[in-house]
């Protein structure tokens, strides 16, 4: 675990925020890259991974302060005090994808086209957002006797619930998963028979394996209704939606050429 860089005057540099921005930069290198194959505007891309950005950060911390919300009615200031932990991934991704749609609509761009084109390229980002929750010592999963067993340090969200304990370093498995499923959508990208293919695959990988991640999950911030958490009643919505919206993308026969 190193969850901090070096200070920069009065500002602390996080290896998580240093994580998460590199992953966005990352899938926007990629997703520029890949735009001129289907003749898209690098500035589209860049406009909404600026909106991305924004609401993604916004929803992933109004989703988290909506699942604790029995601390934050009673410490409202901690609620806008991002630089103190604390994000769902899974609302920064329904609000980012919301801002995105909303916004190409507006400019009367390719929107499935686009959607496309960006959905491999999310997964990237995850990856390596992961990547910075190992470094930053959250999200980790059971304790385990296995020699993958990761002891955290003191300090650590594991180490607190966990002391002395090895713990599965799922945040690993995590972002393997997510670059797997990066190169998996890479691959089949030029093998798409409709508008709205790769993402809606996307969407319904994404689910699938926030879903099974989830089981082996060891912190308890993220809530829980009945057997499932609050993540993976998102996931059984998510991957419905989407399947959903692979059948109706599939039956409108909008094809890419």
């Amino acid at each position: 675990m190193f969850p901090h860089l070096f200070n920069l005057g009065p500002w602390e540099i996080k290896t998580y925020g240093l994580m998460v921005a590199l992953g966005f930069l990352l899938a926007i290198v990629w997703s520029t890259s890949q735009a001129k194959k289907l003749d898209i505007s690098s500035d589209i891309i860049m406009d909404i991974a600026l909106l991305s950005m924004i609401f993604g950060v916004l929803g992933a911390r109004l989703l988290y302060v909506v699942v604790n919300w029995r601390y934050f009615a009673n410490n409202p200031t901690e609620i806008i005090m991002v630089h103190h932990g604390g994000l769902v991934l899974y609302g920064g991704v329904i609000f980012a994808i919301a801002a995105d749609f909303t916004y190409l609509k507006w400019k009367k761009a390719r929107v499935w086209d686009i959607a496309d084109l960006i959905a491999p390229g999310i997964f990237l980002g995850q990856a390596t957002g992961r990547l910075g929750c190992f470094f930053n010592g959250c999200c980790y999963g059971l304790p385990t006797k296995s020699f993958l067993g990761v002891r955290f340090p003191p300090g650590s969200g594991a180490f607190f619930q966990y002391p002395g304990e090895r713990i599965v370093p799922l945040q690993l498995f995590s972002a393997l998963a997510n670059f797997l499923l990066f190169l998996f959508l890479w691959l089949i990208f030029s093998r798409r028979r409709f508008s709205g293919q790769i993402f809606s695959i996307y969407g319904i990988l994404y689910s699938l394996n926030r879903f099974i991640i989830e089981f082996f999950r060891g912190d308890i911030e993220r809530g829980y209704y009945g057997w499932l958490s609050t993540s993976q009643w998102i996931s059984l919505c998510f991957m419905s939606f989407f399947i959903f919206l692979y059948w109706q993308r599939e039956k409108s026969g909008e094809e890419n050429i």
